[in-house]
């Protein structure tokens, strides 16, 4: 039962499903990592977004259904990216403990880097909050 519930917590985290993203949805998540980032959750509205993006706000609600699952899916590349990186980073030692500063060590300088979403992040809707701690926590289970 857990495992179908930290499945379901994934799911619901997760909200894109698409294998491609079309290039004005990509680039409208771009754009909204750094705002997100610079202004916070609470601080970015649909209507910003699409001025920033030279677009209708109409046209973004089209791509995304609401500001949280923009957030949610701005934070899934996030965390894929994060674990490309990691992946690579180990893939090129040779040794386990060369594999394991590598992944610590990339870890840290990506978190560094990008410490401002996770800022966001922490301080979005408690709805948001809890959705990524029950996602983390799968993942945790699951590792």
């Amino acid at each position: 039962m857990g495992d179908a519930m930290n499945e379901a917590n994934k799911d619901e985290f997760l909200p894109s499903a698409e294998t491609t993203i079309s290039p004005q949805k990509q680039a409208i998540l771009e754009i909204a990592q750094g705002l997100f980032a610079e202004q916070g959750y609470a601080g970015l509205s649909i209507r910003d977004l699409a001025d920033h993006c030279g677009l209708a706000k109409a046209t973004v609600y089209h791509h995304f259904r609401d500001k949280q699952e923009l957030f949610l899916i701005v934070l899934e590349q996030e965390m894929l990216s994060l674990q490309a990186a990691i992946i690579a980073a180990a893939a090129e030692q040779a040794s386990a403990l060369d594999k394991l500063r590598a992944v610590v060590y990339t870890f840290c300088r990506i978190i560094a880097e990008r410490r401002l979403i996770i800022m966001s992040t922490l301080h979005a809707t408690p709805e948001v909050a809890t959705q990524l701690r029950a996602y983390l926590k799968g993942i945790a289970t699951s590792c």
